[in-house]
């Protein structure tokens, strides 16, 4: 009957023992998802937002937001972190991991925060979290707890599972948590929501700026003469005499009337009829627009470009 009992007991003891053993393997496998969805967000969202998120929820146990922030930023680059605190000296340690994914970095702050309140450590000094994570002791009421240091283990190759079993927990709160974390922080605007409108927008705008020039190299081309320097144009056909196009000075951007020929640098119209020239004389008109005299030539009978009828 003894021998009954005590195999029914090992068969007890081993079904409990394989049943926790699953459900430590689900919620290692949950953790794992979480974790991934985290990193993935940080790509969506922004590696600041997702910062911010975790920095705040970390905020209380950290001592403020300038703890928790440094703490984020360090374990997520492996880089040196500083933790303050008024009336308590600082503490500054160097992650033993390499950089790790935030999603890793929430575990890691989860599981040292559990470890700290097992000794009713629920707001720790800069020197307590730096021992919960890179490990040392801690002198609680006059007793000395040794702390492997969450960082240092997972730095050793230990799952997140290993770990906090080791710590005398288990993944179900640090699940629960990431899980929460997962879900404000999808709430989030994606990374390029704003920038891909000021985007679209920019390019509409140019696009309606191509297309406003374009209408206007057609309209120079099919309809304008001549485009003086200060922007204006000679509409086509006001500005023609006997077969070619008046010249605009470069002060005067309105057309010449029909018939004109030559305009002058100071905008006037050197008409040769108006300087006395007639058939025979010569159809040279100076830049003053005063005639240059029938011995400068007079092999064009008399008539200059733009001759009025």
């Amino acid at each position: 009957m003894k021998i009954r009992r005590r195999a029914l007991a090992v068969l007890v003891a081993a079904a409990l023992a394989g049943g926790a053993q699953t459900v430590a393997a689900d919620e290692a496998a949950t953790l794992s998802g979480e974790i991934q969805r985290m990193d993935a967000s940080a790509t969506a969202k922004g590696s600041g937002a997702v910062t911010g998120k975790i920095a705040a929820d970390f905020q209380s146990f950290a001592g403020s937001r300038q703890n928790s922030t440094a703490l984020v930023n360090g374990l997520r680059n492996g880089s040196e972190v500083t933790l303050t605190q008024k009336g308590e000296p600082s503490a500054t340690f160097t992650p033993p991991t390499k950089p790790m994914g935030y999603g890793n970095v929430s575990t890691s702050l989860s599981l040292a925060k559990y470890q700290l309140a097992q000794q009713g450590i629920t707001n720790p000094t800069p020197e307590q979290l730096k021992t919960a994570l890179n490990g040392g002791t801690i002198t609680v009421d006059g007793k000395t707890f040794e702390y492997q240091g969450v960082l240092q283990m997972r730095a050793d190759g230990q799952g997140w599972g290993q770990i906090a079993q080791q710590l005398g927990t288990k993944l179900g709160p640090v699940v629960s948590g990431m899980k929460a974390q997962n879900a404000r922080i999808a709430t989030l605007p994606a990374k390029h929501a704003s920038t891909s409108t000021s985007t679209g927008a920019t390019t509409a705008s140019r696009a309606s700026a191509g297309a406003t020039s374009a209408n206007n190299s057609r309209g120079a081309s099919g309809s304008k003469g001549i485009v003086t320097a200060s922007g204006s144009s000679l509409p086509a056909g006001t500005a023609k005499g006997r077969g070619a196009d008046s010249v605009t000075s470069a002060g005067h951007g309105a057309s010449s009337s029909r018939g004109q020929g030559i305009v002058t640098a100071a905008g006037t119209v050197a008409s040769p009829r108006a300087q006395g020239l007639g058939p025979g004389k010569a159809g040279v008109v100076t830049g003053a627009g005063v005639s240059a005299g029938t011995s400068a030539g007079g092999a064009n009978s008399g008539k200059a470009v733009g001759h009025t009828k």
